[in-house]
């Protein structure tokens, strides 16, 4: 066995692009008129009584049907060693399927020791998972503040909404790099998903970490080659800090009622987004 980092081997290295799911109450069977989707980079969940607090109370978050989740830690010391997707999903009354980014390698400053990555997390049914490796526009392992062992990625499912299948894709890009090879990930996971999302309606989530000029206009351009909308209102843009647009909810074949950011919470160094959807037509 070869070992790459503390505590990390080639075997643990091999189980990284294989999503983990837990299931913690039975699946809904009811459906619901309008779809709640909300996103939300949680900042690994430093802040997690927080990210409860506003994903259970505040009016705009609370109830959704899928949350997409990145910068999720798990067993880290800096959290407290604890699963948070599993946490979140346990206390919200939810199910979930989590994939690995990286696993933290520091442990000199406490906080290490574990993995963290992206989940969506929901009651109802989900089929066909896949975690997407984004090319590598970093290597994090050179890093002196936060060494580690992995890549970007996106987690990917098949949401069940009655008979209707939505395609859900959850993605962080990276965002030690230029903006080209951002675009290049995003790129790649598009072509990854080609056939999913060609097959119906999807959602595409996440934090894309689009901080360079008309980079944002440049990406939503790239979805929309797809058939993706950007459903978020034109103002206000800022999701990290007042002016940076780095994520986003972008959707196909599906008719957005509602959509918003909510910058009155102080959870994270990310805002969370919601949008709610209408149930797609039968055709027959």
């Amino acid at each position: 066995m070869t070992y790459i980092g503390k505590g990390v081997s080639e075997d643990l290295l091999s189980s990284i692009d294989v999503p983990i799911s837990r299931q913690f109450v039975p699946v809904a069977t009811e459906v619901p008129e309008q779809l709640k989707i909300v996103c939300f980079n949680i900042q690994r969940g430093h802040r997690i009584l927080n990210i409860l607090g506003a994903l259970t109370l505040h009016p705009a978050l609370k109830n959704a049907h899928i949350l997409c989740l990145q910068e999720v830690d798990r067993f880290n010391e800096r959290t407290g060693g604890i699963d948070l997707s599993a946490l979140i999903a346990r206390e919200l009354g939810m199910n979930l399927v989590y994939g690995i980014e990286f696993f933290e390698l520091n442990r000199r400053r406490r906080s290490g020791g574990g993995d963290h990555g992206n989940a969506i997390l929901t009651r109802l049914p989900l089929e066909s998972t896949r975690i997407i490796a984004l090319p590598v526009a970093f290597d994090w392992t050179k890093s002196r503040a936060q060494p580690r062992v992995g890549r970007r990625m996106a987690i990917a499912a098949d949401l069940m909404w009655g008979t209707r299948r939505v395609r859900i894709i959850n993605a962080h890009l990276e965002n030690q790099s230029l903006r080209r090879w951002r675009l290049a990930q995003m790129a790649a996971l598009l072509a990854a998903e080609k056939d999913q999302i060609e097959r119906g309606p999807a959602v595409l989530v996440g934090d894309m970490n689009t901080f360079l000029f008309r980079e944002p206009k440049t990406l939503v351009s790239m979805a929309a080659e797809c058939g993706f909308v950007d459903v978020m209102p034109p103002r206000p843009r800022g999701t990290w800090g007042r002016i940076f647009r780095l994520d986003y909810i972008l959707a196909k074949g599906l008719v957005a009622k509602g959509s918003g950011v909510s910058h009155d919470v102080r959870s994270s160094d990310h805002k969370p987004l919601w949008a709610s959807f209408e149930l797609p037509q039968e055709h027959g």
